[in-house]
């Protein structure tokens, strides 16, 4: 008596998984400042200036990240996910409770010691995050959620440039954030690497469990039906 067996083949992708946090330092970080100086540079200052006042004279802060520490931990194959990112700045001087904007920076080949107002202060996009900043939040550390910043504004590259504003709301707001300094701005991240397993590229004719491997596990599948029979007479 012959069997009329039937193999449905499943090629499965292994995929092994490794999580971590890490921290990265700022790599530079400077003010620009439309106040009568909108070409002067600030690359000396210890300290980040972010606010606007009735006279729009206003001022954003620019920090640049360098990714290498991170990207430099994929292997072949492997590819990032980001669970969630966040940018962590020293506010030294708040004078009011006030929203302070982050945006991403639209380039990332930009350098603090030439940098100014006219050179570079619209060259972002949209808000990623906003927070409330208090008088009572000076000295101490802030965070913006960034976790929807793409790992694919960073992979090529391995920099990252972010921008601090103020929205003008027609009255003085300032806060001035450390640079330079102890305190200064840093990323942390929390990410997953995964690691592709082996692709079946010749599917073995009894691989029923679709392993790409015929072992114990496929013998148990077959011999579990041995001499079933769907004949409607004959059958042993």
């Amino acid at each position: 008596m012959k069997k009329n067996l039937m193999f449905v083949f499943v090629c499965l992708l292994t995929v092994s998984v490794i999580g971590d946090i890490i921290n990265i330092a700022v790599s530079q970080e400077v003010s620009l400042m439309d106040n009568g100086a909108e070409n002067s540079n600030f690359n000396t200052s210890n300290l980040v200036w972010v606010g606007n006042n009735s006279l729009r004279n206003d001022a954003q802060g620019m920090f640049g990240f360098d990714m290498s520490p991170l990207t430099s931990l994929l292997g072949a194959g492997e590819t990032l996910t980001i669970n969630n990112m966040s940018m962590f700045a020293y506010p030294d001087y708040v004078d009011e409770d006030g929203i302070v904007d982050i945006a991403l920076g639209n380039s990332d080949v930009w350098n603090g010691s030439v940098v100014t107002w006219n050179t570079s202060n619209s060259d972002h996009g949209a808000i990623i995050d906003s927070i409330n900043i208090t008088t009572a939040q000076a000295d101490s550390y802030v965070s913006w959620d960034i976790s929807s910043v793409a790992v694919s504004e960073f992979i090529t590259d391995n920099y990252l440039t972010f921008y601090l504003s103020i929205p003008d709301l027609g009255v003085d707001n300032w806060k001035v954030f450390k640079g330079n300094d102890t305190e200064d701005a840093y990323l942390t991240i929390d990410y997953t690497i995964n690691t592709p397993g082996p692709t079946c590229i010749n599917p073995p004719a009894y691989d029923f469990d679709g392993d790409c491997i015929v072992g114990l596990t496929d013998f148990a599948m077959f011999t579990g039906g041995w001499l079933d029979c769907g004949l409607d007479f004959g059958c042993p």
